[in-house]
């Protein structure tokens, strides 16, 4: 029988870490007070940043932290949907984002790395992103977290 790591999804839920957070709201009002989001130490794209440069993590299957290509990889994704974002074409490039989701589940459970899925499940869905506004703040917490990611492994050489 082959070993699926989704198998016992609940019990990553239950581990105390923010990219395990479930958003039932769009993250345009989620993520609505800019100093939450962005403030070194305690905000939002700093603390994710950090979660996906832990390996181990407590009560987790994860055995590497998450690569900065594969953060990039993301990042490149999330920009492109952005540039081409404009009033006629919301739900196509919504559902560009969406494909995000399936892709980095294939990618977490080769690699072993389920906190850059666990971020990507609660913040690409159809109750986070309802509106443009979405898409944006989800370009610009998920390129300050690459900046955090970027910062960190620079102070660590």
């Amino acid at each position: 029988m082959r070993n699926n790591n989704y198998r016992d999804k609940e019990q990553f839920r239950s581990v105390d870490l923010l990219s395990t957070k479930s958003i039932d709201e769009p993250l345009s009002v989620f993520y609505k007070d800019g100093a939450k989001i962005y403030l070194p130490k305690t905000g939002y794209a700093y603390q994710f940043a950090q979660e996906f440069g832990m390996k181990n993590r407590r009560g987790r299957n994860d055995s590497k932290e998450v690569s900065s290509s594969q953060i990039r990889k993301i990042l490149n994704e999330i920009k492109a949907c952005g540039a081409s974002l404009n009033e006629e074409n919301f739900y196509e490039v919504r559902n560009r984002l969406f494909a995000i989701v399936p892709m980095t589940a294939y990618n977490a459970a080769r690699n072993k790395i389920l906190v850059l899925y666990d971020f990507v499940y609660n913040h690409i869905n159809e109750k986070t992103i309802q509106s443009a506004e979405d898409i944006k703040v989800l370009d610009s917490l998920f390129t300050s977290i690459v900046a955090y990611r970027t910062a960190n492994e620079e102070k660590g050489k």
